[in-house]
């Protein structure tokens, strides 16, 4: 049997979060450590697995060949050792340290986020970590354990991953308010005679809406394609563009920005909201207590 004198599982949580973070300093943000005790730690580790693990990369660092090597199986090794060994069985959101890391839709962020912050943020001792959808592969990144859980579309992917449907949304269009070319309601002369913010092709598709418009000899002319739908409120109330936003989220903006909320004149199927994890994480505790907080927040907005 292999004996690593000095290693313990301490450096292995450091370890991973330097990984997963990419820069010392926000490594130990995570963990509410202070830069120099990270870089500490990262020296015992370098000694007793004589490597280096991560060099100077930009404004961070990246892992070395042996670091890649290692990630996965001390992930595992750390999953096990929180839910099944530290844990106990048991989990209170009120004392247990966790750091959890999410893909989420941006577009039901505002939603399900809020509810679940408002119930961690005396205790301090969770901490939620988020990565936009597309800017991380979900399916990847929940096999290699660096996300705990995704929310949003439906993920086809290997039998490991469990996926269940947590909620809907339908889609709403938002003007600013009293815009002078809409008269009462809104009808599908005005996407033939005005102009739209979007997002991208690749992300709209989810929607149908577009399909649905060309169907009826209608092609939507795009002024402003955004990566983000979070943006679309302040764009709007400050142009005389059109968005279709998710319901849910038009009635929040609607209370900070200057826009007026119409249903949309074509009809298009509700938008699923599912949550997936990893299969072998399926009686984590931890992930327990946040898959149940994000499926009651995402019941209550729907």
């Amino acid at each position: 049997m292999a004996y690593f004198k000095g290693l313990d599982l301490n450096l292995l949580v450091v370890f991973e979060a330097i990984y997963s973070a990419g820069n010392i300093s926000r490594a130990g943000n995570i963990l509410g450590l202070s830069q120099p005790t990270v870089s500490n730690c990262l020296t015992r580790l370098r000694e007793v697995l004589d490597d280096q693990l991560f060099v100077r990369s930009g404004q961070g660092v990246s892992p070395t060949p042996k670091a890649v090597r290692m990630i996965d199986p001390v992930r595992e090794m750390l999953r096990i050792a929180q839910s099944e060994i530290v844990g106990g069985g048991t989990f209170d959101p009120d004392t247990d340290r966790r750091h959890f890391r999410l893909v989420v839709l941006d577009q039901v962020e505002m939603q399900v986020m809020p509810p679940i912050l408002n119930r961690i943020q005396e205790a301090r001792s969770i901490t939620l970590e988020t990565f936009h959808i597309y800017d991380t592969p979900p399916v990847t990144a929940l096999s290699d354990n660096s996300i705990d859980l995704v929310i949003g579309p439906f993920l086809s992917g290997p039998p490991e991953l469990v996926c269940t449907e947590i909620g809907s949304f339908g889609l709403v269009v938002i003007a600013r308010k009293d815009h002078p070319d809409i008269r009462g309601e809104l009808s599908l002369d005005h996407f033939r005679t005005m102009s739209g913010v979007a997002l991208p092709p690749r992300l709209r598709a989810m929607s149908f809406i577009d399909e649905e418009l060309r169907r009826r000899g209608i092609e939507r002319h795009i002024a402003y394609t955004a990566n983000k739908i979070w943006s679309f409120p302040a764009i709007v109330a400050s142009s005389d563009l059109l968005g279709v936003i998710p319901d849910s989220f038009a009635r929040i903006a609607a209370g900070y920005f200057p826009i007026d909320v119409y249903p949309l004149p074509v009809e298009v199927p509700r938008q699923k909201l599912y949550m997936t994890w990893k299969q072998r994480r399926v009686e984590d505790v931890g992930l327990k207590w946040l898959r149940s907080e994000i499926a009651a927040a995402a019941g209550a907005s729907g």
